[in-house]
């Protein structure tokens, strides 16, 4: 980790050598249990699935090997670490069902949209280490964009460590900074299916086979997300190393820009933003 409030990292392999439970296994969730179940640095051993869904548990184990449990506060008194994967609506009574099980030992860890650290600890204790991390559904495929915020050091490594297994992590500066997250990477690779879903489409509408037009528009998209990350420059800067006058790209660019496709995009992550803002500010008034 290069420092405790910003960094980023790629496939660290650091074994963990504690417990982890998840609670909650719903797409997410499971999505994170998959990935640190078969990791090298946690391992199933280490991994405790807990969720109400007997069935999806018991599934689970057969598949993964992992322990399980339909009682929060088991999966709390078993685990180092626990990752809180529910709903935003089922926080609070996951959290009252951990009670007894939570200590100053453990480190708790929220995926979930809208709920402060504030909020979580004044359910959990104060003497609990609480941090919050948003995931995108990508981080079953190794692939995910994970971004952390706690306020303890310990809490931020311990976070990193783990979800490192799963693709890349970011430690964020300020707490406020993940209801955007939340817009531009948990809730964006959705738009960015529905993007590919139009490349996919065009591609149809051209004449290619369905299996090919989904295989290259998912490579094609790869390809560029791999550009920026691998080279640093700007995805402005990169189209335009595609561009030639009059050109095939510059006809489509021109087309996208005629109905607005970019700024759809960017409003898109601003309303998701927005809704994990206003999912916090409700929170607080129910409490």
């Amino acid at each position: 980790m290069k420092s405790a409030k910003k960094s980023t990292s790629r496939g660290q392999q650091q074994r963990s050598g504690s417990r982890v439970a998840i609670v909650g296994c719903g797409n997410i969730g499971a999505a994170i249990l998959g990935a640190l179940a078969r990791s090298s640095n946690v391992g199933k051993a280490n991994v405790i699935a807990c969720d109400v869904d007997s069935e999806r548990l018991e599934a689970f184990q057969q598949e993964l090997g992992v322990a399980i449990t339909t009682e929060p506060r088991e999966a709390a008194e078993l685990a180092d670490t626990v990752i809180l994967a529910v709903k935003p609506k089922h926080v609070r009574d996951a959290l009252i069902g951990m009670k007894g099980g939570l200590s100053s030992q453990k480190v708790l860890l929220s995926v979930a949209a809208g709920w402060p650290i504030e909020e979580l600890r004044r359910l959990v204790g104060k003497s609990v280490k609480v941090g919050r991390v948003m995931p995108n559904f990508a981080v079953g495929v190794g692939l995910g964009m994970s971004c952390v915020f706690a306020e303890d050091v310990e809490v931020a490594r311990r976070a990193e460590e783990l979800f490192s297994a799963t693709g890349m992590v970011y430690q964020l500066g300020a707490e406020a900074e993940i209801d955007a997250v939340t817009g531009l990477s948990a809730s964006g690779i959705a738009f960015v299916f529905a993007m590919l879903e139009g490349l996919q489409d065009g591609g149809l509408l051209a004449g290619l086979p369905r299996e090919a037009a989904q295989l290259i528009a998912a490579q094609t998209a790869l390809g560029a997300a791999g550009m920026v990350l691998d080279t640093g420059l700007s995805p402005s800067a990169l189209k335009e190393s595609v561009v030639t006058p009059a050109g095939t790209t510059i006809a489509g660019l021109m087309e996208l820009e005629t109905k607005g496709v970019r700024a759809a995009f960017a409003n898109a992550v601003n309303a998701a933003t927005e809704r994990a803002r206003a999912i916090g500010k409700s929170i607080q008034r129910t409490k």
